[in-house]
């Protein structure tokens, strides 16, 4: 797969950047505006996103392609001053830069000096959050003495706790609304909120966040050497090749088997022994042959598990 992508961002995109963040009134990251490189992973993947123009102007870049004779495309949409960016860019940094020369670097700059500002915020955060991050979670017990503490410290903990979940940072006005919830808060039961493209529950004293994923249900294979149980490969195939494989939604009433020597259980009882968390029961559960076979966060059937030939283990994953 892809590992690099190099971005053609310039200067004058830093700068307009950096003007449409002030006008959504946002903070430092916000104002950091673009990096100069970050790494994007998901599923052990990753691709990292370079900006290797970002500190040329974008006269700087014309006048190299002009004296190369380079031919570029310019997309049309870039004309319409309806959208903010292209009015920023026509209307306003050429204003700007009458009464400030050298604005659109000035911007840059400002924003470079912002980036490593948050640099400061972020080790700040991993210092404040040493008790209270868990494993992309936050302990409510030492979380909210910080925030009667330190207003400032406990809402810098919350933003770094959501980027590390790959989330947008909030509005004050909604971090404010966060923090009453959590003051209030009786049990985990009645806590849970909707932010990006994700849920973010209260759960058994942690807050933690449950992204909106898309997924299926997958065949891996078990490796030749491993003494890993798992379906026999064949018989899935077969089944694959003749449509009885089926995802279906819970009923209420079904039972699995996932142990030796122990009797089939309700998958209530089954979520609870493995400690799932309530949004993470409702993935479909995979049959084959009108048998359960797979519970997602619990395991598969002990009965259909076999110890040697080829073998595969069904696992639920995000579709990317």
């Amino acid at each position: 797969g892809i590992e690099d992508l190099l971005l053609a961002h310039h200067q004058n995109d830093q700068a307009e950047t950096v003007l449409l963040q002030l006008l959504r009134g946002s903070g430092v990251s916000g104002l950091s505006g673009m990096p100069l490189n970050r790494v994007n992973a998901k599923d052990n993947q990753s691709i990292t996103l370079w900006r290797p123009l970002l500190n040329l102007s974008k006269s700087e870049l014309e006048t190299y392609a002009k004296e190369h004779k380079l031919k570029w495309v310019e997309d049309p949409s870039n004309q319409n001053t309806r959208y903010r960016r292209n009015a920023i860019r026509k209307d306003i940094i050429p204003r700007l830069e009458k009464i400030q020369p050298g604005a659109i670097a000035n911007f840059a700059r400002s924003a470079d000096l912002l980036a490593q500002s948050q640099l400061l915020l972020d080790r700040l955060a991993r210092q404040d959050g040493k008790h209270i991050l868990q494993a992309q979670r936050l302990r409510l017990a030492p979380l909210l003495p910080l925030a009667k503490e330190d207003k400032a410290a406990a809402n810098n903990l919350m933003r770094y706790w959501l980027k590390l979940n790959d989330l947008v940072m909030p509005s004050q006005e909604r971090l404010e609304s966060w923090w009453k919830d959590l003051m209030a808060v009786k049990t985990d039961s009645n806590l849970a909120w909707q932010h990006d493209e994700a849920s973010i529950y209260l759960w058994r004293g942690l807050l933690q966040v449950a992204n909106r994923k898309v997924g299926q249900w997958v065949f891996r294979d078990v490796p030749a050497r491993s003494k890993s149980l798992g379906l026999p490969a064949e018989w899935v195939k077969e089944a694959q090749n003749q449509g009885l494989v089926e995802e279906r939604l819970r009923q209420g009433a079904e039972k699995l088997q996932i142990k030796p020597n122990t009797p089939r259980k309700t998958l209530k009882n089954l979520f609870q022994e493995s400690d799932t968390p309530p949004w993470e029961r409702q993935a479909p559960l995979l049959y084959i042959n009108d048998e359960l076979i797979a519970v997602a966060g619990v395991g598969a059937s002990y009965p259909h598990l076999v110890s040697t030939g080829k073998r595969v283990l069904p696992a639920w994953t995000e579709k990317l």
